[in-house]
């Protein structure tokens, strides 16, 4: 029988043996975990998720070409009893079939985690993988000129950046010579003012030559010049990442004033065309700010975000006081985002300004008050999280406006449990909800008449909720989300409230209320910001879904696994909220190692903000991982931690839900005179049974799928092609989509990724 290290090396072969020579990914995503993370060698070039993954590999499997793998070094070790790495690595070049010459040297890094869900017992959590050019020269690179186009795509941009001094003036050399020297002088113009867009139409082209001869140009060059690409397909022209890099290089080496010239057209052609962030990057590098707060404002406040909070501070700073008196709203804008970043300092030293500029600037009286007003609520939410100064801030908003008014909708937080957020002094719980309920109310009535109630009580349902009083819970939030009112409630209010009424579900291990509540939540849809309301529709997915699930059973509760937690794209108040919900993602999968690290530095962070209720489920999630390594001192000393926390709140349900992983603690605390009944009502409220018939009544025992359905899906999971299948079953490729088409229907899905996940969930019948 073979060893474990052994059984692993002659996997990492195979799989990599599939890959390079054969151009087999068959291998590969049979193996990969449905949480896995991949990075390649550029610096954005990192995903997570079977289905990210496997769709960022499947869109670069065409551009591939067989290569040998030779010299091969591997390194195989243990990291625990369930987890292994190997590390390979090899020189690869190309197959002389391939008409060209590619040498390289490449490491690729496994991490296998033991599994019962595929065959040989290994999947793979973790793949890193980085390839360098390696003695590049024309004659090798270039070969044959016909070769040109297979290496334009498959070279990376990234691959670039490893280069020697000597390589990349040989390849800087050849590309002059070869792409790059025999254009006139407004050919040369044209190409590095197009080097500033990824793939362009011979329109685009026509609009910054301002010639209509451009699309001719374009054309007579594809001809001839193996680095410029047409694609027939959309109709659009690009140029090799090699050609893109030596462009870049010479538009770096041309006037400031002429660079500027260009990056100010191509963000006015952004904006025109609606690309309001790729405006905004090219608008900041020409220094023209009255075009980066025009991109602002079109593109609303999701324009700015994934970006860096200094974009917000030097607009704010660079742009001139007309510049900013007449782009008064995408100024509020980057206050807003430097606030989201957690730049509240900064946001308030530039709201003053803008506050100041309302006083001067406008002689209209309305628009004054208008501005005015916007001011007092941005003021309001940089006073976070003072609650009751928020509220006096959005009670002068309303005071200066003569009547509600639709266009100051409050920034809201977009988290799943706002009261989370508040919470920062033990024994006050119940006054942050009082005065989050006032704070609510009042932001309300600036777009509602005052004559008109307001409904705030998913907040005192989210608090009887915590504090274990789930009847009265379930009563308050039912009443809420069914009673009539003339103001219309808040869909991130019907969010908060829906996610809590999945949680009661949870608690009585009710099947059917439980679904019924994850399809009020996912048919929720925010209006006006669409991406907060997605983010927090994705938190309450993960945290339902790592509930059901747990290190020895999966329950698929959605036909597609919730994407990723992005810690650090979070709101700043949120990004605790988020933390937490991320971690239990990883209790629920059984990855201890990465949720001690993770929980650790959450619970730090979470007490040195204040915030509470974060900080007792880091410090739960921290009692679970002790546990399970059966250091029940450890785990009794974190949960101690979490119980002063809670108890003087009574904020016993955090416990109840992690009650299922904590026995022994539990039994052990039970003893301490100061915890037993804290503990003994945790036990009395516990999930773990409630949980346990879930999960047997929402497994399907099979698939709702014809044979031939079954067969086909099955096969998409190991990750054959519809050619491939339609060989396989001898039937024709157009019966393979039509009955794949059937699959999707039937289950709910849109694509092969979401497929693969659902049948390694659904055991076949």
């Amino acid at each position: 029988m073979m060893t474990e290290e052994a059984l692993i090396l002659q996997l990492s072969k195979r799989i990599m043996t599939a890959y390079f020579e054969e151009l087999d990914l068959t291998p590969l995503f049979s193996h990969l975990s449905d949480n896995v993370i991949w990075a390649g060698a550029g610096k954005h070039m990192q995903l997570t998720g079977y289905e990210a993954v496997t769709e960022a590999l499947r869109r670069g499997h065409s551009q591939r070409v067989p290569c040998r793998i030779s010299n091969e070094e591997y390194t195989v070790r243990p990291l625990s009893d369930t987890t292994w790495l190997c590390q390979i690595c090899s020189d690869i070049t190309t197959d002389p079939s391939c008409n060209m010459f590619i040498h390289e040297y490449q490491r690729c890094v496994f991490i296998f985690q033991k599994t019962q869900r595929c065959d040989d017992g290994w999947e793979i959590i973790y793949l890193n993988n980085s390839v360098a050019y390696n003695r590049l020269n024309d004659q090798e690179l270039f070969a044959v000129e016909y070769g040109m186009h297979n290496f334009q795509q498959r070279a990376e941009a990234d691959g670039e950046n490893v280069l020697t001094t000597q390589d990349k003036y040989q390849l800087y050399s050849y590309i002059k010579r070869n792409a790059f020297a025999n254009l006139d002088a407004a050919g040369k113009n044209l190409f590095l003012a197009l080097s500033l867009f990824p793939s362009f139409t011979g329109e685009l082209a026509s609009y910054v030559m301002d010639s209509p001869r451009a699309k001719d140009l374009l054309d007579a060059e594809v001809e001839r010049n193996p680095f410029l690409y047409f694609d027939y397909h959309d109709g659009t022209y690009s140029f090799h990442p090699l050609l893109a890099s030596y462009l870049h290089y010479v538009f770096s080496r041309k006037s400031r004033r002429w660079q500027q010239a260009q990056q100010l057209r191509a963000a006015r052609w952004y904006l025109q065309e609606g690309d309001y962030k790729q405006a905004i990057v090219l608008a900041r590098r020409a220094g023209n700010y009255d075009t980066v707060l025009t991109a602002i404002e079109q593109g609303g406040r999701e324009s700015l975000y994934g970006f860096a909070h200094d974009v917000a501070a030097d607009t704010l700073q660079h742009a001139s006081a007309a510049e900013r008196a007449a782009h008064l709203e995408g100024c509020f804008y980057c206050v807003l985002y430097a606030f989201r970043c957690g730049k509240r300092l900064l946001a308030v030293k530039y709201l003053s300004v803008l506050a100041d500029c309302v006083e001067t600037e406008f002689a209209d009286a309305a628009q004054r008050l208008y501005y005015a007003a916007y001011a007092e609520v941005m003021k309001g939410f940089c006073s976070y999280p003072d609650l009751s100064a928020m509220t006096e801030h959005v009670q002068r908003a309303r005071e200066l406006l003569p009547s509600p008014h639709d266009l100051i909708l409050p920034w809201t937080f977009g988290s799943p449990s706002p009261l989370s957020l508040y919470h920062s002094l033990p024994e006050k719980l119940e006054q942050t909800m009082e005065g989050l309920r006032q704070f609510t109310a009042s932001y309300i009535r600036l777009i509602h008449a005052d004559a008109f109630p307001v409904q705030t009580d998913f907040i005192r349902g989210e608090y009887e909720y915590l504090t274990g009083r789930l009847d009265e819970a379930e009563q308050t939030l039912t009443q809420y989300v069914h009673a009539n009112s003339i103001v219309p409630k808040c869909i991130s209010h019907l969010q908060t409230a829906h996610f809590y009424l999945a949680r009661l579900a949870l608690c009585r291990g009710d099947a059917a209320a439980l679904q019924k509540e994850v399809q009020h939540l996912h048919s929720l849809k925010l209006q006006v910001y669409p991406q907060c309301g997605t983010a927090v529709k994705h938190l309450c997915e993960a945290f339902l879904q790592s509930m059901l699930n747990s290190s020895s059973a999966s329950v698929p509760l959605y036909t597609s696994p919730p994407p990723p937690i992005d810690v650090n794209g979070c709101y700043y108040p949120i990004a605790p909220i988020a933390a937490v919900i991320q971690d239990k993602v990883l209790l629920s999968r059984g990855e201890f190692p990465q949720l001690l690290l993770q929980a650790t530095e959450h619970y730090k962070t979470a007490m040195a903000s204040q915030y509470i209720l974060p900080a007792i489920y880091e410090s739960i999630l921290l009692a679970c991982v002790y546990e399970h390594a059966g250091n029940i001192d450890g785990a009794a000393t974190a949960l101690k931690q979490a119980i002063v926390l809670a108890q003087p709140d009574h904020l016993v349900m955090p416990f109840a839900e992690h009650a299922e992983y904590l026995p022994q603690t539990m039994e052990r605390l039970g003893s301490d005179a100061a915890a037993a009944p804290f503990i003994e009502q945790a036990q009395d409220l516990s999930l773990a049974e409630p949980l346990s018939t879930l999960r047997t009544a929402l497994a399907k025992p099979s698939l709702p799928l014809s044979k031939r359905e079954q067969e086909v899906a099955a096969m998409v999971a190991t990750g054959l092609t519809n050619k491939a299948i339609a060989e396989q079953l001898n039937i024709a490729e157009v019966t393979v989509k039509k009955t794949l088409s059937q699959i999707y229907k039937k289950l709910g899905i849109t694509n092969r990724a979401a497929l693969s996940h659902y049948m390694s969930h659904h055991p076949m019948s």
